[in-house]
């Protein structure tokens, strides 16, 4: 079967991407970035995974390629990619979802009392210092909550988990870029924890809808 390999394969090029976080934008950046996501996807297809899945996960990769570059019209690209992405991510989880279960589990509970602060208070955050983005940052921010509300519904813990952590590396994208600024020693870990909690939110995402892979 091609989907071990595959699998196995985007989690070393995830790996190796580690080493050119600090490294100046460049083709072989982006195509190593692009390719770690990409072959998700690829599993995901392979695994008879949701077309939605395969979706957001492709437009996460083409996030993952505009990103991979410097410059506003890169970042605004990357941007609407993943908003996309979110919303694929939505259509995937709204059918799994039991708004219920929000209230049944005092984890839930707190989880959702938690999105319900933080993404506002994020996007006040953000708002003065985005500048002419605070708009397109700010809608952003409503999609990835609706996407962690909607994650939140679904039975199986482990797509919150993967919600909880792709928030946490938007966080972190977010603080750095308008906050910390790239160039300083905190951004250097920033990226870091950006790239972790990121690539892994996307594996739990892939092993939690289209399954672990076959023996």
């Amino acid at each position: 079967m091609l989907d071990v390999p595959v699998l196995i394969l985007s989690l070393l090029l995830a790996l190796l991407y580690f080493r050119l976080l600090g490294k100046p934008a460049s083709h072989r950046r982006a195509a190593l970035k692009t390719a770690s996501v990409l072959l998700l996807a690829v599993y995901a297809l392979a695994a008879g995974g949701a077309t939605w899945l395969v979706m957001a996960l492709f437009l996460g990769a083409l996030g993952d390629l505009c990103l991979a570059y410097d410059g506003e019209r890169a970042f605004i690209a990357g941007l609407v990619s993943f908003l996309l992405s979110h919303i694929a991510y939505v259509a995937l989880f709204w059918p799994m979802a039991e708004p219920s279960l929000i209230l049944g589990e005092a984890w839930r509970i707190g989880s959702a009392a938690a999105l319900a602060i933080l993404v506002p208070a994020l996007i006040l955050v953000l708002w003065q210092p985005a500048g002419p983005l605070a708009m397109p940052v700010a809608i952003y921010g409503l999609v990835i909550g609706a996407m962690g509300f909607t994650a939140l519904s679904v039975a199986d813990a482990a797509v919150f988990l993967g919600a909880a952590l792709f928030l946490s590396s938007d966080t972190a994208l977010a603080a750095e870029k308008f906050l910390v600024g790239a160039g300083a020693p905190p951004g250097r870990l920033l990226r870091n924890f950006v790239w972790a909690t990121y690539y892994v939110a996307q594996l739990v995402f892939t092993l939690a809808v289209a399954g672990l892979p076959s023996a």
